[in-house]
């Protein structure tokens, strides 16, 4: 229905069916692995063949094939309880997985009955011949399809959940194992996905396929690796931490230099001592009706301050975790860069500030110097005087280099403030 700045569409049945399974899966414990596979060969191979033929074969049938031989031979991972709780062992492997077939539908969630005895060339003929004619899969056309769609969620979301106790009915509907390739279609290098398993106990999301150096009978080699989904994620949330970390640092070095920020020791480790050491950090910070102002605790005074509680008070700072929270009605952030025992206030509106994004460098030539304080300087040509200087060259190893640039300059005096030494304990005072 077309409105004149909106319009109304339709939610196919079937993708009202693929919501309700991940909100069951969203509910289940999950534990994720992370590898990356050389898959150099298996793609010579299939691009040669497209060379010689014509013929795109799928790579994602080289995967299924593959995934299914190693399931078959750990058989455990083919397995499921029943509701006996006894344990169904499968020998063969049916691989669900996601057919793309008409431009536009919602994806056929097809499978691939005993995978594991099965060639990569079957595999990729039975999943062309679904994406030509997706009326040909039994998951797509079947009774149990056409039912879904007309039952109200919560009888889709019981059956779902029933499925996992009854592993018979569960191989039938939807296979024993499930392989998707959402990853693999970012589109200029790594896709990145994180996988929800709602049905079944095993289940391989690809993620993009990557270049990599690699040094192969003394040369240098580029492999092509299919990479694991989530690595990406957890590499840029660390990059971001450690600049972070490093911003952080160079801000409060640089506001704590001067004799003018305000600056003292706390009052001590009771209730009335934290109380104390706030009320006087607030005193010494000028602020505006309009300021914005925020803590910023080291890890410990964060524990300390989400845990301070007394007799007659459940806690201190109600508001606040070990990893942040609030404080007297001011955001509380939490810092590795600064020292343990140590909190500051500051009013950010009292600075300006700019900041870019973090430029990521890579290379596999240069030496790195495994210490803490590198004596290393390319300025001055002054070389490794640590034993524990690293070749990326030799080691096979690829070096990352973050860069951020930032600058910010202090508009106002007694813009921060900062109690050092605290110690502050909810252990019972003395009268």
């Amino acid at each position: 229905m077309q409105h004149h700045d909106y319009e109304i569409e339709t939610i196919p049945r079937a993708r009202a069916t693929l919501v309700d399974a991940l909100a069951v899966g969203a509910r289940r414990h999950m534990v994720h692995g992370f590898v990356e596979v050389d898959v150099t060969r298996a793609r010579q191979i299939i691009r040669r063949h497209e060379h010689d033929t014509g013929e795109a074969l799928s790579f994602t049938a080289f995967v299924i094939a593959a995934a299914a031989r190693a399931i078959a031979a750990h058989k455990h991972l083919n397995a499921y309880r029943d509701w006996r709780n006894r344990l169904v062992v499968f020998d063969d492997v049916d691989v669900a997985t996601l057919v793309e077939g008409e431009a536009g539908a919602v994806a056929v969630p097809h499978v691939i009955r005993a995978a594991n005895r099965k060639s990569f060339r079957e595999i990729h003929d039975e999943i062309r011949a679904v994406q030509a004619r997706p009326a040909s899969s039994p998951q797509r056309s079947g009774f149990g399809m056409r039912l879904s769609g007309r039952l109200p969620h919560f009888l889709r979301r019981l059956f779902l959940r029933a499925l996992r106790r009854f592993p018979l009915w569960l191989r039938r509907v939807a296979g024993t194992t499930v392989v998707t390739a959402v990853g693999m279609f970012g589109g200029g290098g790594a896709g990145w996905a994180v996988g929800i398993v709602p049905l079944h106990t095993l289940g391989l999301t690809l993620g993009g396929i990557v270049e990599r150096s690699a040094v192969e009978s003394g040369q240098v080699v580029t492999r092509e690796v299919l990479a694991d989904p989530l690595a990406e994620g957890f590499f840029n949330a660390e990059l971001r931490h450690a600049a972070g970390v490093a911003v952080d640092d160079d801000f409060f070095t640089a506001v704590f230099d001067g004799s003018d920020t305000p600056s003292f020791t706390s009052f001590g480790s009771t209730t009335g001592d934290a109380v104390a050491d706030i009320e006087r950090l607030v005193l010494s910070v000028d602020m505006a009706a309009s300021s914005k102002c925020f803590f910023v605790a080291a890890v410990d005074v964060a524990k300390r301050a989400a845990t301070l509680a007394r007799a007659d008070v459940a806690q201190i700072f109600p508001l606040m975790t070990p990893t942040g929270g609030n404080m007297v009605g001011l955001p509380c952030l939490v810092s590795d860069a600064l020292q343990s025992g140590q909190l500051a206030l500051v009013n950010a509106s009292a600075f300006a500030a700019a900041v870019e994004n973090i430029n990521v460098k890579t290379t596999d030539q240069a030496d790195i110097e495994m210490v803490a304080a590198p004596a290393m300087d390319a300025t001055t040509g002054q070389g490794p005087t640590s034993p524990m200087s690293v070749s990326m060259f030799q080691t096979n190893c690829v070096g990352v280099l973050g860069e951020i640039f930032y600058g910010f300059e202090q508009l106002a005096e007694n813009a921060v403030a900062l109690v050092t030494d605290i110690s502050w304990t909810s252990a019972e005072e003395s009268a």
